[in-house]
């Protein structure tokens, strides 16, 4: 659910309010056969407040230089620097579907409603990519991108956060598991890839070719339910392309993404990608 006033009627939030999933967990563990209304002051209940809802905040800079050099090599390099504030991120909640906070355990609407933390984060990267002639039309390309993203964790009020071992969590890298077992932030990127090339478009007159291979790092995800806070595996892909051309300027491709079908997710719950294979006829 987004912030808007009008979604958070539509949900009955402002009538109806819905509590933390956590809080509803550790109300539903309070309740015994001796107290069977359990322990309600363990709720933590969420207060609508659009006009408060706010657009994500940035502020970048960037460096990079580009040359070519003896008309053969092209190099293509960047850094980076970014810092976020009013970070959207999302938190569950139970809503029970009558009001009656007994029935968070059997009876509830469940919602991931988005708002801004107080949390600020840190993203620096950079990449590197050339490309060489290497001759008779045939050239190797390649490039490399590193991105991390690190947060300083604060709570509603503003006040830094501390973690299982009661030390600050100032500027820690998001993926890093003292920070996900205290919150979760939802910044999903590999910290690092890289792709490789090597092509010719005029093999002869009419054949030409290019081949390109893919790595994408590891990335901590942070999906949905708590269910979805994995650590996704790193994936490959090979991708090629082989094309032919036909009289009056038609020209005929045959080729495939991940070409060798090894399947790989981008994230927790989604399928499995796997290998695409195309016919295409073009016209100059």
């Amino acid at each position: 659910m987004g912030g808007s006033e009008a979604v958070l009627t539509a949900a009955n939030l402002f009538q109806n309010p819905a509590y933390t999933e956590a809080s509803a967990n550790l109300f539903n563990a309070s309740r015994t056969a001796a107290n069977p209304n359990g322990d309600a002051s363990l709720l933590t209940k969420y207060t609508p407040n659009p006009g408060a809802f706010a657009t994500e905040k940035i502020k970048t800079w960037e460096i990079g230089y580009k040359t070519l050099i003896n008309n053969k090599l092209f190099i293509d390099a960047f850094y980076f620097n970014s810092v976020y504030n009013d970070f959207i991120a999302t938190q569950n909640y139970r809503q029970p579907t009558d009001g009656n906070i007994l029935n968070l355990n059997n009876s509830f609407k469940p919602y991931q409603i988005n708002f801004n933390n107080f949390n600020q984060i840190y993203v620096t990267g950079w990449g590197l990519g050339a490309e060489y002639a290497v001759g008779k039309g045939y050239n190797i390309g390649f490039n490399f991108a590193n991105q991390v993203g690190k947060i300083t964790l604060k709570n509603n009020a503003g006040v830094i956060v501390k973690d299982a071992f009661g030390e600050e969590i100032v500027k820690r890298k998001m993926s890093d598991p003292s920070v996900a077992r205290v919150q979760r932030n939802f910044f999903i990127s590999p910290e690092n890839r890289y792709n490789i090339t090597f092509s010719n478009p005029r093999v002869t007159e009419k054949i030409g070719f290019t081949v390109n291979y893919r790595w994408t790092d590891q990335m901590w995800v942070e999906q949905g339910a708590t269910a979805g806070d994995i650590m996704l595996p790193s994936w490959t892909s090979l991708d090629a392309a082989v094309s032919y051309k036909l009289p009056s300027n038609f020209k005929i491709k045959v080729g495939g993404s991940n070409i060798l079908n090894k399947y790989y997710a981008q994230g927790y719950g989604l399928a499995n990608i796997g290998g695409m294979y195309y016919v295409s006829i073009g016209y100059n």
